[in-house]
């Protein structure tokens, strides 16, 4: 039997907890599962700063370069000569407008281009392309990193080749062909850019807008000069009405 001592005494109430109380009895339970948290976080955080400051370094890198490249300006000019009241030479000049280049060397060939319709065929229009040589003449190469790099010209061959022109044009031909002529140059140019990196480049060069050439349109087109030249090359001063007539009906007799 109880004493008196106990059999009254009221039970014993925790106290409720307020908000404060519970939500760090709660941090308590839930401390690993928190500093896993907080370090996922903080290691999230620094891979997207180390993502971000790479790609701010890449775009600094990428804005460098280019402001470094070169920039060319391949292009024909014409010599105007004041007392012939024509232009009599035909030139091409190379430059850089960009950043420095080293070690610049080129190379430049031509092709004679004739486009003719042929009466026998019902004035379908035909086309033969062969190796030229002798158009140009000299090539005065500089030093220079920027600037003015290379001009290749020829003597008087703008006149020779309006002559030719004009003679095509006017003369009389036994198979009563329309035909024409043009002169087609080709550039191709080697470099070191800034970083000594080498770069080698081709561009066609007509009278009016240079054209930049895909590597392996270049590479073709050089390949094609090297190896006709022997067997199809023509001479600049050697051409005339009458061999131009000759090329086409040798084409025509092979084919």
């Amino acid at each position: 039997m109880l004493s008196k001592k106990y059999k009254n005494k009221p039970n014993k109430r925790k106290r409720p907890l307020n908000k404060f109380e519970s939500f760090r009895k709660g941090l308590e339970r839930n401390k690993i599962f928190f500093e896993v948290l907080v370090t996922l976080s903080l290691s999230t955080m620094a891979l997207f700063v180390s993502c971000q400051a790479n790609t701010i370094a890449s775009n600094q890198t990428a804005i460098a370069e280019a402001e470094n490249m070169p920039v060319f300006e391949i292009k024909s000019t014409y010599y105007d000569d004041y007392d012939r009241k024509e232009y009599t030479e035909h030139k091409v000049k190379i430059t850089n407008e960009g950043g420095p280049i080293y070690g610049f060397d080129s190379d430049v060939v031509t092709f004679l281009n004739i486009d003719y319709l042929d009466s026998k065929d019902g004035y379908s229009k035909k086309n033969i392309r062969v190796p030229l040589q002798g158009y140009f003449t000299a090539s005065l190469v500089t030093s220079k990193v920027k600037g003015e790099l290379a001009t290749v010209q020829g003597y008087l061959n703008n006149s020779k080749y309006y002559d030719l022109t004009q003679e095509i044009l006017n003369g009389p031909d036994p198979e009563e062909r329309l035909i024409d002529i043009e002169i087609q140059v080709y550039v191709k140019i080697r470099y070191e850019d800034f970083l000594h990196r080498y770069n080698e480049e081709y561009y066609y060069v007509p009278y009016l807008q240079t054209q930049k050439l895909s590597q392996s349109e270049g590479e073709a087109i050089f390949k094609e000069h090297s190896e006709e030249l022997l067997s199809k090359g023509v001479e600049f001063q050697d051409l005339s009405r009458n061999k131009v007539i000759k090329i086409i009906n040798e084409v025509n007799e092979d084919e």
